[in-house]
């Protein structure tokens, strides 16, 4: 359903677009990898620190749609052990999946748990309407994270832009403090 088209521009390609301006929020410090699944998971973008965003965004814009369905557990335990050893203060994966073709799902809301008690967060979010929103929900629920449903592929900008300032906020603390020499 990705290479359909929407607006006049394919669906993975405004996909590709927010992603990308996910990349555009991340300060130099942060560290960012993007996984696709065709048929198994792939590193499409190898984690790095988001200093140098010429090569993410040229990465990012290569991804197409091969068709395949959404190999949920897989792409999540790839996106586990690419982000674990990452030395960050915060970890987030956002799952992006048809809300109507999540397959090999079994497994999944474990691994959230056990990832949000490693302090890893996980927002999904349904491509559509369909079978797999509550199973996706409860994946966003386990690993303390956020569910949002995209209606149409446009909405997904909004959507990651929202999730990752919404992340990065609670690492904002805002109280008074009296500075010390």
């Amino acid at each position: 359903s990705m290479s359909a088209p929407e607006g006049g521009r394919m669906k993975i390609e405004l996909a590709n677009d927010a992603a990308a301006s996910v990349v555009k929020l991340l300060q130099p410090i942060d560290k960012i990898g993007v996984i696709v699944c065709p048929d198994f998971p792939v590193s499409a973008v190898t984690l790095r620190p988001a200093r140098d965003k010429n090569p993410i965004y040229q990465q990012i814009s290569t991804i197409r749609a091969e068709g395949g369905g959404i190999m949920v557990f897989p792409s999540m335990d790839a996106a586990h052990k690419m982000i674990s050893g990452c030395g960050t203060r915060q970890r987030h994966i956002i799952l992006l999946a048809d809300g109507a073709d999540c397959d090999e799902p079994e497994g999944t809301i474990e691994l959230a748990r056990r990832m949000a008690q490693e302090r890893v967060t996980i927002t999904t979010v349904a491509f559509g309407e369909g079978k797999d929103v509550p199973f996706l929900k409860a994946v966003a629920y386990s690993g303390k994270g956020y569910f949002y449903i995209a209606r149409r592929a446009q909405d997904l900008k909004a959507i990651f832009t929202k999730d990752v300032m919404t992340v990065s906020k609670s690492l904002v603390i805002e109280e008074p403090f009296i500075p010390r020499m």
